[in-house]
C-alpha cells in the first residue's frame, strides 16, 4: 500500500506559507520557561519541606520495612537499581569537630513519603563518599519522584532521624539520574532556601536484574486424578520476601491426558522468578487441569535456582509428594518424577542496559478531531474545556502518561499531532497533521496540552477515524533516526476505526522499525476492534500474508484504567520489553540500535 500522501503531515503546518498556528502559552515556546512538576518533590526551588529547626510537623516517615512484603516484593520491575551517594561542600555543624553525615532517600508514594533506605554515617567529613549502596526497584511506567535529605548526627543513639539535625535536601526522578550523563547527577542540598552543600547521586544496574533463566522441564510417571490419567501442568512460585509463603510467578502450557510429558522450553528474566536471588526457594507445582478452572494438586517439589542448575547438570530427578494428604505415610508417597531438560542462567538485552549506553525516547502524541468527540462547547464533549478544575480525557492522558516519557527524551520535546479535523483556510480533512509549527515540537507534556487547545480552537471536528496514515508516518520517522532511537506514537482516539485493514497492514509494516504504538480510548464507545490491534493473544497479519515480527501495540481504554488510578502503568508496562524485543530483531535484520 502507498502511503506517500497518507502518511504525511498535511495541512496547515505541512505549508511553510500556510498562516500558522500558534500554540500559546509558556509551553509552546522552547525557549520559554518550563513550569516545575506541581507540589514541593517536583521543584527543588520550592519552598523547603523543613522550615523549622525542629521536626515537630514533620509527619512520622514510613521505613521500608514497615511496607507489606507484597507491595516490596511485586514481580514486574524494569530492574533492580543500586544507588550510590556522596555529599559535598557540607557546612560545619560541629563546634569541636566537623559535621558527622547520614543520607537518607525516600520515594513519595501516594502523597506520602517512604523510606528506600539510608547510607552509614561518617564522622567528621565535610565531603563524604557513603560506601553502603541503596537499592531499589526500577518501575518504567511509574513516575518515581526520589526525596533525598542529608541529616548530621548529634544523638548517636538514636535511629530516629526526627532527633538528628537537619542539613538539607533535595529532589529528582529515578529516570533522570537513568539519563544523566555517566547516570549521575549532582544537585544542591537547602534549607529554607538557602544552599547547604551538594549532593551526588549515582545509579547502577545489579548485574542480576539483566539475567534470565531458560529452561524446560519434563514429567514422568504422573499420578492419576481422572479416571486412568490427568491433565498435568507446571507452575513455578517463588518464595515471599518474608518466607511467609509462595506466590506464583509461571505456568506451562497443558498437556491433555498425559502420565509423561516434556513441557516447551521457556525464558523468564531472574527477576520476575526469584527476584535475582538464586538461592531463594522455589515451589514448582504439579496439578491436574480442570475446566472448572478448580484445578487437583498432583504434587510439588521445592529446589532453587542454583539447585535447578546443578539437578541439569548431573541429569538427576526430584520427586513429587503432596504436602496435603491426610496421612504422613501418604504424603510421601511419590505422585510423579520431575526431569530438568535445561537449566541455565544468561545475560540478556535489558531496557536499562540500553539506557547506559545512551538510548533516547522520542514521544508523538496523536490527538482524535473527528466529530464524534462532540461540540467542544458542549458540556458533554469529550474535548470540552470548559472547567479548569476538571481536564477532559485527552489532557488528564497526555499528562499522566508524559510526566512519565519526559526524562527519557534529552531535549524534552514532544512531537504534536492530528487527525479527524477540517483545517483552516480551505476546510479539507487531513488525517495526519502538526499542532504546532516546523515539525510539531512543543516543549514537554504542557506543551501538548497548549498546542492541543489552541488548535481545537481554530479547526473544525471532521472524520472518519483513520490511523494508517499516523502510523505510517510514524514509523518513517523513527527508520530515519539511527541507531540510539525509538519512538513512541502516543494515539488518543473516541471512535470506531474506519481504516482497519490499512492500519494492520501499516502496524506489520511498523514492527520492523524501532516504534511502539499505544492507544489509549477516551469515552465509552465499542472498543473491539482496537483489541484486536492490541494483538496481545495472537499476531497481526497483513493482507500479503505477512505475520508482525513483533508486538507493537498496547491498547488501555481510559476510563477503565483511570477508575484504578493507574492509566501510564497500564499504557507504559509493555514498553521496555518491546523496545528489548526491537533489538533482538533488528540484529536479526543486521540493523544497528544501541552501540
Amino acid at each position: 500500500m502507498d502511503y506517500s500522501q497518507a502518511g504525511q503531515p498535511q495541512g496547515i503546518y505541512s505549508d511553510p506559507n500556510a498562516p500558522q498556528i500558534q500554540p500559546q502559552g509558556m509551553y509552546g515556546d522552547p525557549n520559554a520557561p518550563q513550569e516545575p512538576p506541581h507540589g514541593t518533590y517536583g521543584d527543588v526551588n520550592a519552598p523547603q519541606l523543613f522550615q523549622q529547626p525542629t521536626y515537630s510537623e514533620m509527619p512520622m516517615l514510613q521505613r521500608m520495612d514497615t511496607i507489606p512484603s507484597q507491595l516490596q516484593d511485586r514481580v514486574g520491575s524494569t530492574a533492580v537499581m543500586e544507588l550510590s551517594v556522596g555529599l559535598r561542600n557540607l557546612p560545619n555543624l560541629d563546634v569541636l569537630s566537623k559535621t558527622d553525615p547520614i543520607v537518607c532517600i525516600y520515594q513519595l508514594k501516594s502523597g506520602q513519603l517512604v523510606e528506600v533506605g539510608r547510607t552509614e554515617i561518617i564522622k567528621d567529613c565535610l565531603n563524604p563518599d557513603f560506601t553502603d549502596k541503596i537499592r531499589i526497584n526500577y518501575y518504567f511506567e511509574t513516575n518515581q519522584q526520589l526525596v533525598i535529605r542529608a541529616f548530621d548526627i548529634d544523638d548517636w543513639n538514636s535511629a530516629d532521624m526526627r532527633r538528628q539535625e537537619f542539613i538539607g535536601e533535595t529532589s529528582m526522578q529515578l529516570a533522570s539520574i537513568l539519563m544523566a550523563p555517566r547516570q549521575s547527577i549532582t544537585q544542591t542540598l537547602k534549607r529554607n532556601g538557602k544552599a547547604r552543600g551538594d549532593v551526588v547521586v549515582s545509579a547502577e544496574q545489579l548485574t542480576q536484574s539483566s539475567q534470565a533463566a531458560q529452561f524446560q522441564f519434563r514429567v514422568s510417571k504422573v499420578a492419576a486424578k481422572d479416571l486412568f490419567t490427568s491433565d498435568p501442568f507446571l507452575a513455578i512460585h517463588r518464595s515471599t520476601e518474608a518466607g511467609t509463603g509462595f506466590t506464583p510467578v509461571w505456568k506451562s502450557e497443558v498437556h491433555k491426558r498425559a502420565k509423561k510429558c516434556s513441557f516447551r522450553e521457556r525464558t523468564v528474566d531472574l527477576l520476575t522468578l526469584c527476584n535475582g536471588d538464586t538461592a531463594r526457594p522455589l515451589k514448582l507445582v504439579l496439578s491436574d487441569w480442570n475446566s472448572s478452572g478448580d484445578h487437583d494438586l498432583i504434587g510439588e517439589v521445592t529446589a532453587s535456582v542454583d539447585q535447578l542448575v546443578d539437578l541439569a547438570r548431573g541429569g538427576q530427578t526430584l520427586t513429587f509428594t503432596d504436602p496435603t494428604a491426610k496421612t504422613a505415610k501418604k504424603m510421601r508417597k511419590p505422585r510423579g518424577l520431575l526431569h530438568v531438560l535445561r537449566f541455565d542462567v544468561v545475560d540478556t538485552p535489558s531496557f536499562v542496559g540500553m539506557l547506559e549506553r545512551g538510548l533516547q525516547l522520542h514521544l508523538t502524541v496523536a490527538i482524535d478531531f473527528t466529530a464524534s468527540n462532540g461540540n467542544p462547547a458542549d458540556a458533554r464533549s469529550l474535548h470540552y474545556m470548559g472547567d479548569p478544575n476538571r481536564p477532559n480525557e485527552y489532557q488528564q492522558a497526555i499528562r499522566s502518561v508524559g510526566e512519565v516519557l519526559a526524562p527519557y527524551d534529552l531535549r524534552g520535546m514532544f512531537t504534536t499531532l492530528g487527525f479527524g479535523a477540517a483545517l483552516p483556510p480551505r476546510g479539507q480533512t487531513s488525517h495526519c497533521f502538526f499542532l504546532a509549527p516546523g515539525d510539531g515540537s512543543v516543549v514537554g507534556p504542557y506543551g501538548v496540552e497548549a498546542a492541543y487547545q489552541t488548535t481545537l480552537s481554530q479547526v473544525r471536528l471532521s472524520g472518519p477515524t483513520l490511523f494508517a496514515g499516523l502510523v505510517a508516518d510514524r514509523a518513517r520517522q523513527a527508520q530515519s533516526r539511527g541507531p540510539g532511537h525509538y519512538d513512541v506514537l502516543l494515539l488518543l482516539t473516541d471512535g470506531v476505526l474506519m481504516d482497519a485493514r490499512a492500519t494492520i497492514d501499516a502496524i506489520v509494516a511498523a514492527a520492523r522499525t524501532p516504534l511502539s504504538i499505544i492507544i489509549v480510548g477516551v469515552g465509552g464507545e465499542d472498543w473491539t476492534t482496537m483489541n484486536v490491534l492490541d494483538a496481545d493473544d495472537e499476531p497481526l497479519v497483513s493482507s500479503t500474508g505477512e505475520r508482525m515480527a513483533r508486538d507493537i501495540v498496547q491498547f488501555v481504554p481510559y476510563r477503565e484504567a483511570a477508575a484504578q488510578s493507574c492509566i501510564a502503568q497500564e499504557t507504559l508496562a509493555e514498553l521496555p520489553d518491546q523496545v528489548v524485543a526491537w533489538s533482538r530483531v533488528a540484529a536479526g535484520m543486521g540493523v544497528p540500535f544501541v552501540e
